[in-house]
């Protein structure tokens, strides 16, 4: 409930801090702001089920506009007299909506009545980070035939960010020829649109080699000191690779519609890699 009756037993340590506990527990909470940002994957759920028009609506209609009528409501009653926000904050997110839509038409995801096309729609139900990357390597083949510890391991490069990919990378020699091919031949499948997307102003990283080796020698059944002496991560960051792995693969497990060979594979991953000592 609500009542401040019981009790804690709070144990000091390196990453446990009594007396910060309580300044954070008597601290004024921060404030909520708008974290809205215009991605593909945003644009490609919106799209199943709304109108352009209509997505300008909801826009006018978010916390981000909400706030920023707040923020002029109140210079009005500081002062009177308002200026212009530098940048509308409305505007600016209808134009990126825009921009992304006409990647979209460009790339086959998207038809001129800004409807999805079948690609779109099998696209969009890919809940990742990337999924266009995703969703243009699966167009062009990349997974085909591999199995699922190639699958798993193709599928990881999708789930980390590139702050110590370049690093590791140079530190690692990938001896397992299979994978170094498919790793290979996905990064040529993805050139064109990789190349599309930096020329219309769309960020874009390089696939990382290491989380593919990783996952594919936990696939594999390498052990967990094994992998770490591999791959030399924190604990935790390859827990955490390892299990966003996971997940992206169950998505790919949903489009058994669409592609049931590829979604039957990546269901054959998941246990591969969701073993002691990770679990979700």
């Amino acid at each position: 409930g609500k009542d401040r009756v019981g009790f804690a037993l709070v144990i000091p340590g390196p990453f446990n801090s009594p007396k910060l506990i309580h300044q954070r527990l008597r601290s004024p909470p921060d404030a909520i702001e708008s974290q809205i940002r215009i991605n593909f994957s945003m644009v490609l759920n919106l799209l199943q089920s709304h109108a352009s028009e209509e997505v300008r609506v909801l826009i006018d209609r978010s916390l981000a506009a909400f706030q920023q009528a707040g923020r002029l409501e109140a210079r009005r009653k500081r002062g009177g007299h308002v200026k212009k926000d530098k940048v509308d904050v409305c505007e600016a997110l209808r134009q990126d909506f825009l921009r992304h839509k006409g990647f979209l038409q460009g790339t086959g995801f998207v038809d001129d009545e800004d409807r999805l096309t079948w690609e779109g729609q099998w696209a969009a139900a890919l809940r990742l980070d990337h999924p266009l990357l995703v969703a243009e390597a699966i167009r062009k083949g990349s997974f085909e035939g591999a199995p699922p510890e190639l699958v798993a391991a193709m599928i990881a490069t999708f789930v980390v960010d590139s702050d110590r990919s370049e690093e590791l990378d140079r530190s690692l020699t990938v001896r397992a020829r299979d994978l170094s091919r498919r790793l290979d031949r996905m990064k040529k499948d993805l050139g064109e649109l990789s190349k599309r997307m930096k020329d219309s102003g769309f960020e874009i990283s390089e696939i990382p080699v290491w989380p593919a080796l990783a996952a594919f020698l936990w696939a594999k059944g390498v052990s967990w000191t094994g992998l770490l002496r591999a791959v030399p991560l924190e604990e935790g960051a390859m827990s955490m690779m390892i299990m966003r792995t996971a997940d992206h693969l169950n998505q790919i497990v949903g489009l058994r519609r669409s592609h049931p060979e590829l979604a039957e594979t990546a269901a054959e991953a998941i246990p591969l890699i969701y073993r002691e000592p990770v679990w979700m």
